[in-house]
C-alpha cells in the first residue's frame, strides 16, 4: 500500500507540473493578444 502511495503522489506531481505549465502558456498568449 506504501508503494502506491508513493506512486499516486509521483503522478499528482506530474499532474500538477502539466497544469501550472499549461496555465502559464495560457497567461502568456492571453498577455500576447493584448
Amino acid at each position: 500500500m506504501h508503494d502506491v502511495r508513493r506512486e499516486v503522489s509521483k503522478h499528482a506531481k506530474v499532474l500538477n507540473k502539466l497544469t501550472t505549465t499549461t496555465n502559464a502558456q495560457r497567461v502568456e498568449e492571453m498577455s500576447l493578444k493584448c
